[in-house]
């Protein structure tokens, strides 16, 4: 009797004790692999997303940059692309290369409904100081590339006045300014913004008024 009692406990589980176990560890185990694949794309989206306001800001400095030392600044008539030329009034072929004159452009271009910006640079020479004006898109540089893209928005503005408001008397006037201002606004989303759920906005924009001062 006691013989049989005890191979009695010793039969294990039934085979719906199995099944709600394989259920229960099945369940759990989607839960945590789930929880897993969303935190692993929610950090590749805000490295991303990161890398990507990283670029905008160096970009934005390095026009900025550009526009402060030039001497004559054009920007075009739809405002997506700024010509920049440097002491074209001390030009002379005598003067070693690396100590020329020189120009840049930032160019936005349309790319499938976004923007991209390529990048030139040229040294004028005697016979064309203007050099830009000869270069082809195959002559520029692409500074945006992979996942980050640029608002139809974006673009430069030179400002020859500045507007000035009497708080007092709540007027309005312009009045000429110093010196003439130029306006860089880069507004850019992720590629992949449409199909991620983790971010919401739009766009994220970066704006900065540079002060052209070393316009002739």
């Amino acid at each position: 009797m006691k013989q049989n009692n005890y191979i009695k406990n010793k039969q294990g589980m039934t085979i719906i004790e199995l099944i709600v176990a394989m259920g229960i560890f099945t369940i759990v185990t989607t839960l945590a692999v789930g929880s897993f694949v969303a935190i692993s794309r929610m950090r590749m989206f805000a490295l991303n997303l990161k890398e990507s306001q990283q670029k905008v800001r160096i970009m934005t400095e390095m026009i900025s940059r550009y526009a402060r030392q030039a001497d004559i600044v054009t920007v075009s008539d739809d405002n997506k692309k700024v010509d920049m030329y440097f002491k074209l009034d001390t030009f002379d072929a005598t003067v070693p290369a690396d100590r020329q004159a020189y120009a840049s452009s930032f160019e936005l271009y349309n790319s499938g409904g976004n923007y991209l910006m390529r990048y030139y640079e040229c040294t004028p020479t005697t016979t064309s100081k203007y050099c830009l004006g000869t270069l082809t898109a195959a002559d520029g540089v692409d500074l945006f590339s992979g996942k980050m893209k640029l608002s139809a928005d974006s673009g430069f503005a030179i400002n020859s006045n500045q507007i000035l408001k009497d708080d007092k008397n709540d007027l309005t006037e312009e009045m000429p300014a110093s010196k003439p201002s130029m306006d860089i606004v880069l507004k850019s989303n992720l590629n992949d913004k449409t199909t991620t759920p983790y971010y919401n906005s739009d766009y994220f924009a970066i704006s900065t008024k540079v002060v052209l001062e070393n316009l002739k």
